[in-house]
């Protein structure tokens, strides 16, 4: 093909190419190769294309092919760049920008794809300079001003990369990419409002744009609007494109709201994206547990071990996922590996110390509560709750380390024909269970608002399902409200004894509302689960308190039936 054909043909070719009608571009690079397979921008613009559909590989061999024919042309090292950046080659990258720009020094372009390179690399100093080459070129160019913006971030220089990217969109209101980064930012720094309309004006602008309405997502559920957060993930999932991380805030947000089963499947995915990451296998672990599924709780978190075996907690909760009270072996042994890892860990070396202490190892376990005494923060409530534990202990008495085996024992233990009732339903999880282990119905009391008053260190409004009723079973029962407004109606209208109480009232005087007013239905073979009856701060001033005093007044005789020092929970019976 005579030179000055070849040259129209590159002309035709290059027209098809940027007009987007890649494959007959394709063809004519490659009839022009067959005549002259040196022809150097033929090979350039053939790997071009191959960069463009995705495949940087062929496209690295076709245009070091092309350098080699001409060395001194800057697109060519320029374009090669772009390649091995596509291929996450990042340091070579940069090695083929910096030579072109020997050749080109006055490229913006070129500045500003060296300064993606580098801070690719970490190299993050050096890519702010490129940045500030590029903008000295073409002044207020807002792409640049991003990027520029997105190196200050990770600089972590909040205030100038805010700066850039409000001059970023001073300069192109509609561009969406940079209403997202300022979104993250302003997330990241708690101004989770402005946050949130960044984003959403830049989903508003790019509907399809998926890491926009994941970044969403984080900020709302941050701000604690879940449902919403909710939302947001799934639409940025379906978008993609689709990470373990945004699975995981998922997951979280899920958790927040109770919806455990779906939580479960959403830390499944992104432990199947990222096989070779612990924190998946941690969130999956500890949702399975939470769920009661210890087995397969213990099964996700040995696979976290082995990809984090310094992770104190995940070993701590594989001993709660092992606990048997007949056999605490396998617990002590995850109990003594978390201290391993991490010395400081109170929790860790009190349930080590109870544990050794239920095995007979009286010297181990003596030294173990030594330490928690002589150790960091306050372990007083901790010890004292063992000591309450120990001396209130019978032989019959179980032990658990799941809400679901001590909810499930107190079922079985309560065969009284009676009124089935739960005090603090929140999200529906507990009422649930227990409604598929009862015939009849199950009555719930919550006012779904939250705490009413403070409780430690909770203000009044935690745990609120924002007056959002949960799913529950055709055996459920809700009645709404604070339990001094429904009690009394109840009460009158629903004769007969108490069977089974679950107790998840946290406030002493919520607590003390609910003996008021069934004090005189609780007699002999009723059970009762409380859900904060032991190893908190204040155990005596809440359930522990407003149950005993009730029991002084009622004359209540009561075994406890089931100690969770794991949980939290105690369940006992009325004799």
């Amino acid at each position: 093909m005579p030179d000055a054909t070849g040259q129209a043909a590159l002309k035709t070719a290059l027209e098809h190419h940027k007009a987007g009608r890649l494959r007959p571009a394709a063809q004519i690079y490659r009839q022009i190769l067959e005549q002259q397979p040196d022809h150097g921008d033929a090979l350039h613009l053939l790997g071009v294309l191959a960069c463009q559909c995705g495949n940087p590989s062929p496209a690295v061999e076709l245009i070091n092919k092309a350098i080699a024919c001409d060395p001194d042309q800057p697109d060519y090292h320029g374009s090669l760049g772009n390649a091995l950046k596509a291929m996450a080659r990042d340091d070579e990258a940069v090695v083929c920008y910096r030579r072109a720009l020997e050749l080109r020094p006055d490229s913006p372009a070129l500045h500003n794809n060296l300064g993606v390179a580098l801070q690719h690399s970490g190299r993050l100093a050096e890519a702010r300079a490129a940045f500030d080459r590029a903008l000295a070129l073409r002044p207020g160019a807002p792409d640049l001003l991003n990027n520029l913006g997105m190196v200050l971030h990770d600089l972590d220089q909040p205030a100038a990369a805010t700066a850039a990217y409000r001059q970023a969109i001073d300069g192109a209101p509609d561009y969406a990419e940079a209403h997202n980064n300022l979104g993250v930012l302003l997330s990241e720094q708690g101004s989770l409002t402005e946050a949130i309309e960044s984003l959403r004006r830049a989903i508003e602008l790019m509907p399809g744009y998926g890491g926009a309405w994941i970044n969403l997502g984080n900020a709302l559920r941050d701000r604690g609007d879940l449902a919403e957060a909710v939302e947001a993930f799934e639409r940025g999932l379906r978008i993609g494109p689709v990470s373990a991380g945004a699975f995981g805030n998922l997951g979280k947000a899920l958790q927040a709201l109770g919806r455990r089963a779906q939580a479960i499947t959403a830390y499944r995915q992104a432990a199947e994206l990222a096989p070779d990451a612990a924190e998946p296998a941690r969130q999956l672990g500890a949702a399975l547990l939470a769920e009661g599924r210890r087995a397969e709780a213990a099964e996700a978190l040995r696979r976290a071990l082995e990809l984090d075996p310094a992770h104190a907690p995940s070993h701590c909760e594989l001993a709660l996922a092992l606990y048997q009270d007949s056999d605490p072996g396998p617990s002590i042994a995850a109990l003594r590996d978390a201290l391993r890892a991490d010395p400081a860990f109170r929790r860790a070396r009190f349930y080590l110390a109870v544990l050794l202490d239920q095995a007979g190892e009286d010297g181990a376990a003596e030294a173990e509560f030594a330490a928690l005494a002589d150790g960091p923060g306050d372990a007083g409530f901790l010890l004292d709750s063992w000591a309450y534990v120990k001396q209130h202990s019978q032989t019959s008495t179980r032990f658990f380390a799941s809400v679901q085996e001590t909810l499930a024992y107190a079922i079985e233990q309560a065969r009284l024909e009676g009124l089935v009732l739960e005090f603090g339903v929140l999200h529906g999880n507990s009422i649930n269970f227990i409604a598929e282990r009862v015939d009849g119905e199950v009555h719930g009391f919550d006012s779904f608002q939250g705490l009413p008053e403070a409780w430690g260190d909770n203000p009044a409004g935690s745990y609120s399902a924002g007056g959002k009723l949960p799913q529950v079973h055709p055996n459920v029962q809700l009645h709404v409200g604070l339990f001094a407004e429904t009690l009394p109606g109840f009460v009158a209208a629903h004769p007969g004894p108490v069977r089974l109480i679950n107790v998840d009232c946290d406030l002493y005087s919520a607590t003390n509302t609910v003996f008021e007013h069934l004090g005189e239905r609780i007699g002999p073979g009723c059970v009762l689960v409380f859900d904060e009856y032991i190893c908190t701060e204040r155990w005596r001033l809440d359930e522990f308190r407003a149950f005993q005093e009730a029991a002084a007044r009622k004359g209540w005789v009561y075994d406890y039936l089931v100690f969770s020092l794991f949980t939290r929970q105690a369940a006992v019976i009325i004799r």
